[in-house]
């Protein structure tokens, strides 16, 4: 296994971000957190490093950039489901309110359609 990670020293750009009410915090006690960095360690499998060298120099972009770019992609991304779809991910992880049908037509009619 030697030599099959790497350390990856990159800065990032802070803003934090409540997931589940999607409020972002610019600021923490007076300091504008958009223009404050803070340093990141991240161990990457060496395969991983190599793809994210050659992905990031064929869009003409640092391996930094890129990262941000993801890393604000998932971050921010409009896909966060809300409270009432949150629910009814866990009630279907639960076993709640889910319908069995013997056929389409089945289905059809406890669905009411």
């Amino acid at each position: 296994m030697l030599g099959c990670c790497v350390f990856l020293l990159i800065s990032v750009n802070v803003i934090y971000t409540d997931i589940l009410t999607n409020a972002t915090i610019k600021s923490i006690e007076g300091v504008d957190m958009r223009k404050e960095k803070t340093r990141v360690t991240v161990d990457f499998p060496f395969a991983e490093h190599r793809r994210l060298k050659v992905v990031s120099a064929l869009m003409g972009i640092s391996m930094q950039e890129y990262i941000i770019e993801c890393v604000e992609e998932k971050l921010y991304s409009e896909n966060i489901p809300n409270a009432k779809t949150r629910k009814a991910i866990e009630d279907l992880e639960n076993g709640i309110g889910i319908k069995t049908a013997k056929n389409l037509k089945d289905l059809k009619k406890q669905l009411k359609m």
